[in-house]
């Protein structure tokens, strides 16, 4: 397949653009229309304001993840990673994504949260990108494990499928800063 420059300046507009888009979760429907990744009720984005336990640490892609919990670890208060999508035509897709207000969740085998997502983006040149998300992870008082997925979907103001960018399965870890 030939290398199209309008799509790869639209991929970057849509890595901001996501970006953008899922740095609004948490916010309330009526402030964010497009919202994605919502949190499931205000008491949730509430925990955002409590004392918090900070983490830090790297995907298997090497980029960088984050993440504010609260004291009690009862809520991811604010997730962040930076993946790298591979396109079928484009050059790539890195991003960073970010989450407001996971609840977690207590198991038999310890505490865990998820958290999946998807929304659509207007890009330049007439595309746009719909994106599904998800992350699943571990949580200790010393840090977390998990993995992390994106689905980028590109299509063309008629409809047609321009490209489809995709990172699967990106680990994370992190530990207590």
């Amino acid at each position: 397949m030939t290398s199209h420059p309008a799509l790869h300046r639209s991929l970057a507009v849509a890595a901001l653009g996501l970006a953008a888009v899922l740095l609004v979760l948490g916010t309330p429907p009526s402030v964010a229309a497009a919202n994605v990744w919502r949190a499931p009720d205000a008491r949730a984005a509430a925990n955002t304001t409590a004392a918090a336990l900070r983490f830090s640490g790297r995907t298997s892609q090497n980029g960088p993840v984050s993440m504010t919990v609260s004291n009690g670890l009862t809520t991811v208060n604010r997730f962040t990673i930076q993946v790298e999508a591979k396109c079928r035509v484009g050059r790539g897709l890195t991003t960073t994504v970010s989450t407001n207000g996971t609840p977690v969740k207590r198991t038999r085998r310890g505490r865990s949260f998820t958290r999946t997502g998807g929304g659509s983006l207007p890009l330049q040149d007439g595309l746009s990108a719909s994106t599904r998300a998800s992350t699943t992870g571990r949580l200790t008082p010393q840090g977390s494990t998990g993995t992390f997925s994106l689905t980028a979907t590109i299509v063309s103001v008629t409809g047609q499928l321009v490209d489809t960018c995709r990172a699967e399965n990106i680990r994370f870890r992190t530990s207590r800063r």
